[in-house]
């Protein structure tokens, strides 16, 4: 890790008001520019947490991507697009989950990545299937 995101750190650990904010926002520019993705993806994991949820959209889809890409990843890469077929809006929820599948498909058959995929889908709302399984039918009848 560089020593400016290391002094970023530290400075967000004592910090308080928009200091802390300053200094979250730098590490998260730093962290991106330098291309330490374990750094990113954690800062951005930590900061899905408190927002609301039209606001996570965006870093979930950046957090599959990168976890998907740039960290071959594909276990932390399911666990984001879960939780985005959860909530995206109806016209978004085929393209998420098509990049599930790209993403279960390069991870192999017996992987964690899938099994999380199986865990979720037993234990996802009775309405949460229904959308799962009509965006699974879709992307059946186009890729026919």
């Amino acid at each position: 890790m560089s020593a400016a995101l290391v002094c970023f750190r530290d400075v967000e650990r004592t910090a308080r008001g928009p200091a802390a904010g300053t200094a979250r926002a730098e590490r998260v520019r730093l962290a991106e520019l330098a291309g330490e993705w374990d750094e990113l993806a954690g800062l951005l994991e930590e900061d899905v947490k408190g927002l609301a949820t039209a606001a996570r959209v965006p870093l979930l889809e950046k957090l599959a991507t990168m976890h998907r890409g740039l960290r071959t990843d594909p276990t932390r890469a399911t666990e984001a697009l879960l939780s985005l077929v959860a909530i995206v809006d109806e016209d978004r929820v085929t393209g998420v989950h098509r990049d599930l599948n790209a993403t279960l498909e390069s991870a192999g058959a017996g992987s964690l990545a899938v099994e999380r995929a199986r865990v979720y889908a037993r234990s996802a709302a009775p309405a949460l299937r229904t959308r799962s399984n009509t965006a699974l039918r879709s992307i059946s009848s186009t890729s026919g």
